[in-house]
């Protein structure tokens, strides 16, 4: 397989060459490593900008799960707990 990227910035194109130096790989393999790390970033966390739920209030308050009221979080920052 062979991948184009049409629009890369030349300091970009730089970046990717000094990784590539750095870690004893060509640029190809870096790129393939970096498009790897970042697949497996975005599997991992959950999709914000498409609510699973049709209703938003369900969507917001799964975002906010486990997180706490408004009050505990302000009573943390206070350092009263």
């Amino acid at each position: 397989m062979s991948l184009t990227i049409p629009d890369l910035t030349e300091p970009l194109r730089q970046r990717l060459i000094a990784e590539a130096s750095k870690h004893g790989h060509s640029v190809e393999a870096e790129a393939l490593e970096l498009l790897i790390f970042a697949m497996k970033l975005k599997a991992a966390e959950p999709d914000v900008a498409e609510p699973s739920s049709t209703n938003i209030c369900d969507s917001v308050r799964g975002i906010w799960k486990g997180r706490g009221t408004t009050d505990e979080m302000m009573q943390e920052l206070r350092g009263e707990n």
